[in-house]
């Protein structure tokens, strides 16, 4: 570890609900979603250096999307050098998961913090914004309605109802780009999304635009979900993009349970959600 280095975690994130409009003029698709990090984390160490270096060893032809982001971060701290990057992936990579885009936001908090005159919040989200759409949620930690291409967040402040989460991954990955070009909206998304107040209006609430999409991509996705519902999941869908796939459980135990001997499951992991 460097010297000075700050040590910050990188969650993987749910989306809870996910609507996806027609494409809009920019290319991007309108979304409407609720999303939660989850406490499955990478973990990153972040320190000042002369350049910026980033290492991965989980990703030895790239370290996602970080080295921009600094780049971005020290021309607009006006910070003439660099920081000194090292990734320990446990997310998989092209899951739904939000890996990636975790890292770049966990990176941004902590290189920020470590120049001695970080850049206002509003520039933060700006770059984030700028590296990727889902970057902007991981500035901040807790629940958050997400509009835009991803890039518009709101925090609820209020806590989601606590529940086991268990999720878990075919071993393939999915390529957002992929899934967002086979994908055909049915319509305009919904004007509004409230926040679920229970655990059984929760599971009710759980619904994926992209589900039925990456399941026809990669048939796993499809076999893991059913799985997961055979074994008592209150909800399951799949994670974001794909291709992983999460599932509500009453608590953690349960959904550590559910993953035992999980038929076509190369990766697991399971936390609680919420707090009340």
């Amino acid at each position: 570890m460097a010297v000075g280095a700050r040590i910050i975690r990188a969650p993987a994130k749910l989306n809870l609900v996910l609507r996806v409009g027609p494409r809009r003029p920019d290319g991007y698709h309108e979304v409407l979603s609720l999303m939660t990090d989850v406490p499955v984390s990478d973990t990153l160490s972040v320190a000042v250096a002369p350049r910026t270096q980033v290492t991965c060893p989980a990703l030895p032809d790239g370290d996602t999307l970080v080295t921009g982001a600094l780049h971005l971060l020290a021309e607009a701290a006006s910070h003439d050098g660099g920081f000194r990057v090292r990734i320990d992936k446990r997310i998989p990579v092209g899951a739904g998961l939000g890996g990636g885009s975790s890292d770049a936001g966990a990176a941004l908090r902590a290189a920020n913090s470590l120049l001695p005159r970080p850049v206002p919040a509003a520039t933060l989200r700006r770059i984030a914004a700028e590296i990727g759409s889902d970057v902007p949620f991981f500035l901040e930690d807790g629940p958050a309605l997400v509009r835009g291409r991803g890039e518009d967040t709101l925090r609820t402040g209020l806590p989601l109802p606590r529940c086991g989460v268990a999720l878990a991954w075919p071993g393939v990955p999915l390529a957002t780009r992929d899934v967002y070009a086979a994908y055909r909206p049915s319509g305009p998304i919904p004007p509004i999304l409230r926040q679920p107040a229970g655990l059984d209006d929760l599971a009710r609430a759980v619904h994926n635009d992209l589900g039925p999409v990456a399941e026809r991509l990669e048939p796993r996705c499809r076999g893991l979900r059913e799985e997961l519902q055979a074994r008592g999941a209150l909800a399951a869908a799949v994670a974001g993009s794909g291709s992983a796939v999460f599932a509500l459980f009453g608590d953690e135990r349960a959904a550590e349970r559910a993953l035992l001997d999980l038929p076509g499951a190369v990766w697991t992991a399971h936390a609680t959600l919420g707090g009340r």
